[in-house]
């Protein structure tokens, strides 16, 4: 259907017959989409998983749609799935090539820096996006991708998978340049630190999670008149000594 309807914009998929996942991603090749809702829940399924395209296959079809602006992604219910990795050639990922894309939504699946950095080069004008990253990912990668979108970000969220280790503690932080039309932030320490929220005077609500000196630190920050536009807060942050296999650590909230 999606093959021979050639004037289709946009394209709302749950779930697909894993048979036909290759067919699917030719098909897609073929269509100039506007906007795509793929998802690997399949309507009625109660929660059955089902597999999707790869996070890689979805990266080589974004060049095929020129005139995308919008993409929401959830190809597994966790970060380490199986998922169909097809075998068509797409369009070359030529710098700015998914200029127009706006919003990004990729779930149930890890980045890692290689895919990250070509999503930077084909779409520098993203505003709304929410993605995962791996732990062991270049934190010099992950900032210069930033960088690229410091300008146009409005929402942003980026985050690790709970079945991986936590970046290391000394990880700089990723943000170190003014991000002027962000209203809205998740991200967490080491990532970023209250030392660098000064680069974020428009944001309006945060999501932040970090150690207990963080917190500390975040509320000086406050006090000082920083986040001067914040209005929605949410933070954790652990406490020394804590300890995620025992039950009666202290989480301060």
């Amino acid at each position: 259907i999606i093959s021979i309807c050639k004037n289709v914009e946009k394209v709302e998929i749950h779930g697909c017959d894993e048979a036909h996942l290759e067919d699917l991603a030719k098909a897609l090749a073929q269509v100039d989409l506007m906007s795509l809702n793929i998802s690997y829940e399949r309507l009625g399924s109660y929660g059955s998983d089902g597999k999707m395209l790869s996070l890689s296959t979805l990266l080589r079809l974004l060049p095929n749609w020129p005139r995308l602006e919008s993409l929401y992604a959830k190809l597994a219910r966790h970060d380490y799935a199986s998922y169909h990795e097809a075998s068509f050639v797409g369009s070359p990922q030529t710098p700015g090539v998914c200029a127009t894309l706006r919003k990004v939504f990729i779930l149930g699946v890890l980045f890692d820096a290689d895919q990250l950095s070509r999503l930077a080069v084909i779409s520098p004008r993203l505003e709304e996006m929410a993605v995962t990253v791996q732990s062991d990912c270049d934190e010099s990668i992950l900032r210069k991708c930033v960088q690229v979108w410091s300008s146009s970000l409005k929402r942003f969220t980026i985050s690790t998978s709970h079945l991986d280790d936590p970046f290391p503690v000394g990880t700089s932080p990723i943000i170190c340049s003014p991000m002027p039309n962000l209203h809205e932030l998740r991200m967490s320490a080491p990532l970023l630190t209250p030392s660098t929220m000064e680069y974020l005077p428009k944001v309006e609500k945060l999501d932040f999670s970090g150690e207990y000196a963080h917190g500390m630190e975040l509320a000086k920050v406050i006090q000082k008149g920083g986040l001067p536009c914040l209005r929605e807060l949410e933070v954790s942050f652990i406490s020394p000594g804590y300890d995620s296999d025992e039950e009666t650590n202290d989480e301060i909230d």
